[in-house]
């Protein structure tokens, strides 16, 4: 039986939320260097020292927004891959919805933007649900006959590389548009070249 919260537990996943919530509009409207804590702790009614408490420091608060945001994402991908009984479509389609998440402006900033530079290789740690995703989807089309035989990891690798650059590259564009246009294209014709 599933034990009952006490009243400083609510509160302290209250608080929690609520640091979440404004971090994130803070990191994705002005970015991670410009986001002072003072003014969005103040602006949920909480003070620096919260902050703290409850995530270490800026930097493990901002990591910890980043892995929200990678898994809605996942989530989003994950549930495209549930529909497809072909792991290569459900590879093409999961890509073609991670592009266009690239014109969502908190994505730019927060994954694009900031994620890699503040994060470092920490960044792999986070995205690694997502990767085991497509290594999943990868060694089923593979086991099928439905993808080229070759390492389903590096594979994987190389997929979500081309993806998160691509998705750089359209997020820093003026006509981010057409420049996705573009890359779904050459996603697709990316995307055959693994076909068995």
């Amino acid at each position: 039986m599933a034990k009952t919260p006490t009243k400083r537990e609510k509160m302290m996943e209250e608080t929690q939320e609520k640091l979440l919530k404004a971090a994130r509009e803070y990191f994705g409207k002005y970015g991670y260097a410009a986001t002072s804590m003072d003014e969005f702790t103040a602006s949920v009614g909480l003070t620096r020292g919260a902050l703290y408490h409850h995530f270490g420091s800026k930097k493990g608060l901002f990591a910890e927004i980043v892995t929200l945001i990678d898994t809605e994402i996942d989530d989003v991908l994950q549930e495209i891959a549930n529909k497809e009984d072909d792991p290569w479509r459900a590879l093409y389609k999961r890509g073609i919805a991670y592009l266009k998440r690239s014109l969502d402006p908190e994505f730019q900033q927060i994954l694009l933007k900031d994620a890699k530079a503040i994060l470092g290789t920490e960044l792999m740690s986070i995205q690694r649900r997502c990767m085991d995703s497509d290594i999943a989807l990868i060694e089923e089309g593979m086991k099928k006959g439905i993808i080229r035989l070759s390492s389903p990891r590096i594979m994987a690798i190389m997929l979500d590389g081309s993806l998160f650059e691509s998705a750089f590259w359209i997020a820093e564009a003026e006509d981010s548009e057409a420049r996705l246009a573009e890359t779904l294209e050459c996603w697709r014709i990316l995307l055959e070249g693994i076909k068995a």
